[in-house]
């Protein structure tokens, strides 16, 4: 009878270190499932902030280009960046008055 019962214990021991297992290997898989899809929305996340970063940068420099040109073939101004020695403050503004006037008259038409 003492044999019977150890192979019932030993039994008993097995299938719970069986369904113990499967518990563990089940809810680890979760975490780590769970870890990757933050990280890959983290990442993308990220790109995504980098790509709007880096199109602000070019159409900011493409407006001012364009800025930079009309200002230079309407009222002779050679440099708008602040920072150039070639800039004009009194000719910068009178250029963006200017420019203000002339969408005001647009969009009262």
């Amino acid at each position: 009878m003492s044999n019977l019962t150890n192979i019932h214990t030993l039994n008993l021991l097995r299938w719970t270190a069986l369904g113990t297992g499967i518990l563990y290997g089940g809810l680890k898989r979760q975490y780590l499932v769970s870890y990757v899809q933050e990280r890959k929305q983290e990442r993308d996340k990220k790109l995504f902030e980098e790509l709007v970063y880096e199109a602000r940068v070019v159409y900011t420099a493409l407006k001012e280009k364009e800025l930079a040109e009309v200002a230079k073939k309407e009222f002779g101004i050679e440099a708008i960046d602040p920072d150039d020695y070639r800039f004009d403050a009194e000719k910068y503004l009178n250029f963006l008055i200017a420019q203000q006037e002339k969408e005001a008259a647009i969009l009262q038409k």
